[in-house]
């Protein structure tokens, strides 16, 4: 599962090569477990790389499959995913299918919506005749507006986020026990009688 995320951040800093290589790399593994998640995970990392090589309809293939395994183990952010860039695929193929494809992702709504929102914006690049088009540019108008409205707050979170502590703060501890020596146990700073045992 690193691997494939690892894959998948290479993929957004546009490492191809490196991206190419960790997927091919994990491959024998996950043909090996036998998850249709990992599997799932895999060819949507291989098809979104096949999509930003040029190659759509092996960016089709694998995402077809990808979106079967997701619905297969009921994973529906994944699954959602899926959709989305096989809307990219399909639009960069200029498939017929793209408006059925469309409809599905415009009645998303909930929680969902947020990543839907985060999804469209990262496969933008390849659903540009959506927009063009009279007829699928009015359906998908909800959806780039928003990508648009995510990337118009994006800067504000990323300030938000840089703002965090980049490191975890750790607590007292509430027990402490003393083994060595005189045997003493500490419970919230107070000493406490415990049972020995003497060997």
């Amino acid at each position: 599962y690193l691997a494939l995320a690892k894959a998948g951040l290479a993929l957004l800093q546009g490492e191809i090569d490196l991206a190419e290589r960790l997927l091919m790399e994990v491959l024998p593994d996950i043909g090996a477990r036998n998850s249709p998640l990992e599997l799932g995970l895999w060819s949507l990392q291989r098809g979104r790389l096949a999509l930003i090589k040029g190659e759509a309809h092996a960016a089709i293939a694998h995402l077809s499959s990808a979106e079967r395994s997701f619905v297969e183990t009921g994973r529906d952010l994944e699954t959602m995913w899926a959709r989305v860039w096989l809307l990219a695929a399909l639009s960069s193929a200029g498939d017929a299918g793209v408006a059925e494809r469309l409809n599905v992702l415009t009645n998303i709504r909930g929680l969902i919506s947020h990543a839907l929102s985060v999804t469209f914006r990262q496969a933008r690049p390849w659903l540009g005749r959506l927009k063009s088009d009279p007829n699928l540019g009015r359906v998908a108008g909800r959806l780039f507006r928003q990508a648009d409205q995510f990337e118009v707050r994006l800067p504000g979170l990323r300030r938000s986020l840089r703002r965090l502590p980049q490191a975890v703060t750790l607590s007292a501890p509430r027990l402490i026990v003393q083994s060595l020596g005189w045997t003493k146990v500490t419970v919230n700073g107070r000493l406490v009688e415990w049972p020995t045992q003497s060997v």
